[in-house]
């Protein structure tokens, strides 16, 4: 007898009709989804139901299994260990997948609670603790909640990376977490384990968000490390480049750095996804929910493997560019003293603050991305932004007024979706050229915009300002998605979230062309010889030339 296999004894296909509890005028239980019950629905091939009858109606197992009673003259039961090929199909992933999805399956047509949610064009209703809400909703609102907590880390531990080794070992530490939460992702086979995924996936972005926000940090440490950023500063010291020159060089350096930081990963999940594509295939991603599932768990893990492998020798090769702590001060007290020091100053740095305020506006567009055309795209677009800021000697701020002009085609293009089906993110062929056009910008905007920050914060604070900057982001992504959502839950329409994210958008440019960033660097100057909370003077300025 052949052994099981998904592609030749299936042949599934979902309810076309499920029955709720509360269509029924029944309660529905607090811990299943509002289905009662299904129309009948196809599930094995015409060879799979061959196969089951054979072993289910031969003779080892009727002569075992087979019982009556007055009710029942023939029943065939406790047959696990004869059938063997039936008990393994029944719990076979594939078919426990099958089942998960339609016995967990609460989401339904927004306009027609007896239909799925097949009709993209409709809403899809699931039910979300008392009440039914629109999915895109919930995940909205789910992600807006991980992002809210993993600000309130930000805060916490934002001031004191910038003293002692702490940026190195809150990095370290967020880094080796999310290394095993996506490891964890591996134990994830079928659909009924969606709570643990849940867990997973909240530990996994707290930690990720964690990574990038004192990752980022380094970038400015090292461009003022580096040999031509020495160099250039030992030259302005002797007086042979003027001051403005000097502040040119130091700039391209940053955006130097960043850009070859930004295209590198670029390239790098390019690659890495690439080989994990091939994997999917290898594995029959295509031929059931099951083996979707599997690959794209061992996608995950494959990303996590050059993770490690790549990201790595940075914890032995890292050295301390950081301050020391200041004199009576403990890790603990410096982080208050320090946002102290921000709240009742806070108009000594008003162009820092009010940079850190476009921020809040840009980061409210999300979009789902199709990771290879993504990487391709976000590497060509930094790369010809780097060369025509490096062939015209362009300053950061041009350079993010214009990325961030690019970005405002993506709301604008969601809005006409709201009058027409024919444009406006409706066809498939939108999705990828939004990719590509999209991608070609977001990353040059994620990397002039850090450096950017790097720009008009004072030295010494770099880790303090770069959480803030991950906070006000993330606070947004908890606020600007709840607000979102509540339009798509009221509309029932997705597209009507667009205007939201256009608002927002120019509010951002506007508070971005309002930066004056040569009063910013002279108010952070200030700031240097005034906070009380830094090292002394002479220690940060000597964080520029030693390596």
């Amino acid at each position: 007898m052949q052994p099981f296999d998904p592609k030749i004894h299936l042949a599934f296909g979902p309810p076309l009709v499920r029955h709720s509890f509360t269509e029924l005028g029944l309660s529905r239980p607090v811990t299943a989804p509002d289905v009662c019950y299904t129309e009948p629905f196809p599930l094995f091939s015409a060879e799979g139901v061959r196969v089951i009858r054979q072993e289910l109606l031969s003779k080892k197992v009727l002569d075992k299994h087979l019982t009556s009673w007055p009710r029942a003259p023939c029943i065939i039961s406790y047959h696990e260990e004869t059938a063997t090929w039936t008990y393994n199909m029944w719990n076979h992933p594939a078919v426990c997948e099958f089942f998960q999805s339609v016995l967990n399956q609460a989401g339904h047509n927004g306009y027609d609670p007896t239909q799925d949610c097949s009709n993209s064009l409709d809403p899809c209703v699931v039910q979300f603790g008392a009440s039914a809400m629109n999915i895109d909703t919930v995940v909205l609102t789910h992600n807006g909640l991980i992002f809210a907590f993993n600000g309130l880390l930000l805060l916490l531990l934002g001031p004191m990376g910038d003293y002692g080794r702490w940026k190195r070992w809150i990095l370290l530490a967020s880094t080796l977490i999310c290394w095993a939460t996506q490891f964890a992702f591996l134990g994830l086979k079928n659909g009924g384990q969606y709570k643990a995924a849940v867990g997973i996936y909240i530990v996994t972005t707290v930690s990720y968000n964690l990574c990038q926000a004192f990752w980022q940090p380094s970038l400015p440490l090292l461009a003022r490390n580096t040999p031509a950023s020495r160099a250039t500063r030992q030259a302005f010291v002797r007086g042979e480049v003027e001051e403005a020159e000097y502040v040119r060089r130091q700039v391209l350096q940053r955006n130097k750095l960043s850009n070859i930081a930004f295209a590198s990963m670029s390239v790098g999940y390019t690659i890495v996804l690439s080989i994990a594509i091939g994997a999917a295939y290898g594995l029959h991603a295509d031929d059931s929910t099951a083996n979707n599932t599997r690959a794209a768990v061992i996608i995950v893990g494959i990303a996590t493997c050059f993770w490690v492998l790549l990201g790595s020798p940075w914890f032995f090769l890292e050295k301390k560019r950081t301050q020391s702590l200041p004199t009576g001060q403990t890790y603990w007290s410096v982080g208050a003293k320090a946002y102290w020091q921000l709240l009742r100053h806070a108009p000594r740095l008003s162009q820092t603050w009010l940079y850190l305020n476009s921020i809040v506006s840009y980061n409210t567009i999300v979009s789902t991305k199709l990771y290879i055309v993504d990487g391709i795209a976000n590497a060509v677009g930094i790369g010809l932004l780097w060369a025509a800021q490096r062939y015209w000697r362009i300053p950061t701020k041009p350079m993010l007024m214009v990325v961030s002009g690019f970005l405002l085609v993506v709301p604008v293009w969601g809005c006409i979706g709201i009058g027409t089906e024919t444009f406006g993110f409706h066809k498939v062929w939108e999705v990828w050229a939004y990719n590509v056009y999209d991608c070609a910008a977001i990353a040059p905007f994620y990397a002039f915009s850090a450096t950017m920050l790097a720009d008009i914060i004072p030295k010494g604070r770099e880790v303090t300002f770069f959480s803030l900057w991950a906070l006000f982001g993330k606070s947004t992504a908890w606020i600007g998605p709840i607000i979102s959502g509540v339009i798509i839950d009221r509309t029932g329409n997705t597209w009507k979230g667009f205007p939201f994210s256009l608002a927002l958008s120019v509010v951002g440019i506007a508070c971005i062309a309002f930066v004056n960033v040569p009063k910013a660097r002279d108010q952070c100057v200030s700031w240097e010889e005034n906070d009380p909370t830094l090292s002394n003077k002479e220690e940060t300025e000597s964080l520029e030339v030693v390596a």
